[in-house]
């Protein structure tokens, strides 16, 4: 089974049939459809997943098929006594009911098929007040990681109009967040890679700044954060100011969040209000306070009335402005204060590490 993307469906229900066939193509998987039962052998012991419907799993059962993983069993009636019988005879992991149940299916016909994989560490970025410089330091660290592995850039925030502007790739085909609505459950990781925007060897999902923003839907972020995660290496989110429940998703799930706050009186205070949301979400603030000095207010005066440790300090420098403007990639110097932080960061939640072959072919690949 090493390898293996099949699921063998041993059914006869139309029904179940077309929704099996909807869901091997969500998980990236090829079906082999039977309704025979006898010589199921060879088939049975390769496939990766086994789904059996209750229509034919007693003549399955009668085969005495071998004891494996990965084997479910689809109902009319999932909560039917005897299909459970049946289910036990076969081996089976659950029963479930067609469509009814088809993103839980697919979120075991997923997890199966691609295996224990290390969830990605996530980096979320925000901003303590307007024009912090949250997107900017979001996207220069996004583009330091892509150098050493597979990264992904997620934009959450559907008011900020759209951070592959920032990056100049709004002209970039690929899936944005309007695209995904209504995907639900177990996206198939590399599929789900390879349709998003890149920009050279960073991946990015972005709003649409084309076309009104609606809601992001909790079903489908859910889906989309469980999906960057097994497909990259690192993923940096850019997140509104305005709590909403996708941001606060994110912000369960993250590593690091990161609160960029200007050294101002203003803007430290605007800052106290987003830092105790990130806490009320379930996320611990790392400050990244930018241009303290003599005539403002001094780093550790800044810690010490937010009550959060500094991850970073930043110096703002008149070509990372001018390049925002002109939607140029705001570390490609590779020097300066922001890639300084950018190192550091990265260094203290990701960790530096050699590349893998696979990494490495990606970096290349951009």
């Amino acid at each position: 089974m090493a390898g293996s993307r099949r699921i063998l469906f041993v059914c006869g229900r139309v029904e179940a049939r077309s929704a099996m066939i909807r869901l091997a193509a969500l998980a990236g998987a090829e079906l082999d459809v039977t309704t025979e039962v006898d010589g199921l052998q060879a088939a049975w012991r390769s496939a990766a997943v086994v789904v059996v419907g209750s229509d034919l799993a007693a003549a399955v059962a009668v085969t005495e098929p071998p004891r494996r993983e990965g084997v479910i069993v689809v109902a009319d009636d999932a909560e039917s006594a005897e299909v459970w019988q049946l289910a036990v005879a076969l081996g089976a992991a659950g029963v479930y009911q067609l469509p009814r149940d088809q993103h839980a299916v697919l979120d075991v016909v997923g997890a199966t098929l691609d295996g224990p994989i290390e969830a990605a560490p996530i980096i979320a970025v925000i901003g303590g007040c307007g024009g912090a410089g949250a997107s900017t330091l979001a996207a220069a660290l996004a583009l330091t990681s892509a150098r050493a592995r597979p990264t992904v850039l997620v934009d959450a925030d559907r008011y900020g109009g759209g951070i592959d502007v920032l990056l100049g790739a709004e002209q970039c085909e690929g899936a944005r967040w309007p695209e995904l609505s209504g995907a639900r459950g177990h996206l198939e990781a590399q599929a789900f890679a390879n349709a998003l925007p890149r920009v050279g060897s960073l991946a990015v999902l972005s709003q649409d700044r084309g076309h009104p923003q609606p809601e992001i839907d909790l079903e489908t972020a859910d889906a989309v954060a469980a999906a960057v995660r097994r497909a990259f290496a690192a993923v940096v989110v850019d997140l509104p100011r305005h709590g909403d429940p996708v941001a606060s998703l994110f912000v369960a799930r993250a590593e690091a969040v990161l609160l960029v706050v200007p050294a101002t009186v203003r803007a430290a205070a605007a800052a106290a209000a987003v830092a105790a949301s990130v806490v009320a979400q379930g996320g611990v603030p790392s400050l990244v306070v930018r241009d303290a000095g003599p005539q403002r207010l001094g780093v550790e005066e800044i810690a010490s009335v937010l009550g959060h440790p500094v991850g970073a300090i930043l110096r703002s420098e008149s070509w990372v402005m001018t390049a925002a403007e002109r939607a140029e990639l705001p570390v490609r110097r590779g020097r300066g204060s922001l890639a300084d932080a950018c190192g550091s960061l990265l260094a203290s939640y990701i960790g530096a590490r050699e590349m893998t072959t696979g990494e490495r072919e990606w970096a290349e690949a951009g």
